[in-house]
């Protein structure tokens, strides 16, 4: 594998492990979905949701920020 092969790949896992976060989000709405967790009639689901994802997405946001700014050093 050259040098710029493996530059590639461990860009590729940065934005994967980066990625996770966002993932967990949209896994865990999917769960609770899912398990009837909540329904539709729960109070504040809306809420509950967009907090979700705000956690997950901020995550994701800080986890791919320290990885590319932990890369270029």
């Amino acid at each position: 594998m050259s040098k710029s092969d493996s530059s590639k790949v461990k860009q590729y896992l940065k934005f994967a492990i980066g990625m996770v976060p966002a993932l967990v989000a949209c896994f865990v709405l999917y769960y609770f979905e899912k398990q009837e967790v909540w329904i539709p009639e729960t109070p504040h689901r809306d809420k509950y949701t967009i907090a979700i994802l705000i956690v997950g997405m901020a995550g994701s946001y800080f986890a791919l920020s320290y990885l590319a700014r932990n890369g270029k050093k």
